[in-house]
């Protein structure tokens, strides 16, 4: 999975880069900004419009969810969460999801849907040969597999919604933080083509940890940022009462 997502992310920007670079203008700067600082602000900036996905790459995303909806619906809700969502996903990127049944209150029953909603994914065929895992004694249980028609990866959870309030909180800041997504994009290429660095249970760096530490840094003083923090809490809060 390491080497085939390291591999997509090259094929993108072999693909994209000479139509780019075609269009790439010369950038202008003024005489206090160091030109180091401009070229290198230029560059995080076309790296995250490479990154942008095409049509075709959107379609296959909501295609692939799509289809595991039919599988979830109506006996349970599907969320989508993470790169999906924010738009900071690499090529290649996971899909992930969760699943939201407020019957499954026990561990047990959780673990037994889980065991479900593989068979399920098993018997409409929509997983690659080989590819479909139970991940059932990790800290989050997961249900995996890659998708048999675009390719994409998925990684689904049981009633395992913390995912999808980070995501909201996330896509808030990102709103009122726009700069944010150029630094973020780069910083997260630079994790995955290091094996593990991104993988967060080998103790890695993942997305939100990535976002929550570039706050910070981005935040001034410590004061500001707990403002900042507390405003996005309040927001979200207000939006799910």
């Amino acid at each position: 999975a390491q080497r085939a997502a390291s591999a997509a992310l090259r094929g993108l920007l072999r693909r994209r880069g000479a139509q780019f670079s075609a269009q790439r203008h010369r950038s202008t700067h003024s005489a206090e900004e160091p030109l180091d600082l401009v070229r290198l602000t230029t560059q995080i900036r076309e790296f995250s419009a490479l990154c942008e996905p095409s049509d075709e790459e959107a379609a296959a995303r909501h295609q692939t969810h799509s289809r595991l909806r039919e599988i979830v619906v109506p006996k349970a809700r599907l969320h989508v969460f993470g790169s999906s969502v924010t738009g900071l996903g690499l090529p290649g990127a996971d899909v992930d999801c969760a699943v939201e049944n407020r019957r499954l209150r026990s561990e047990r029953s959780r673990s037994e849907a889980l065991r479900s909603l593989a068979r399920a994914v098993s018997d409409e065929h929509i997983a690659r040969r080989g590819s479909l895992e139970v991940i059932a004694h990790a800290r989050v249980p997961i249900v995996t597999y890659t998708d048999r028609r675009s390719g994409l990866r998925v990684d689904v959870t049981v009633n395992a919604l913390n995912g999808v309030r980070n995501t909201a909180l996330l896509s808030s800041a990102l709103a009122q933080r726009p700069q944010m997504r150029g630094p973020l994009r780069v910083l997260k290429a630079f994790l995955r083509q290091r094996a593990g660095w991104h993988e967060t249970f080998h103790g890695g760096i993942g997305s939100y940890l990535l976002f929550a530490m570039m706050l910070r840094a981005s935040s001034g003083s410590l004061r500001s940022h707990r403002a900042f923090v507390k405003g996005l809490v309040d927001e979200f809060e207000a939006s799910v009462r």
